[in-house]
């Protein structure tokens, strides 16, 4: 006897299909979007570490500056 599937059974099949695709996606996108989101703030970090940096320099030649002056 063949084996019948009622349009009920079959949808839920396919949902369940649908579902784990789905699932599967979301997992990729979040771990690319993880990973760009990483490089980003690695990239924001050393800018911000850059400037430090900088202001650093300004404000030791801003005093060599004061000390010269005075003397």
């Amino acid at each position: 006897m063949a084996e019948t599937t009622s349009n009920i059974e079959f949808a839920h099949k396919i949902h369940e299909q649908a579902v784990a695709v789905l699932t599967a996606w979301s997992g990729y996108q979040a771990a690319k979007w993880d990973a760009e989101s990483a490089e980003a703030y690695a990239r924001a970090s050393s800018t911000t570490v850059a400037g430090q940096e900088q202001q650093t320099l300004a404000g030791q030649d801003h005093l060599y500056d004061i000390v010269t002056f005075a003397s």
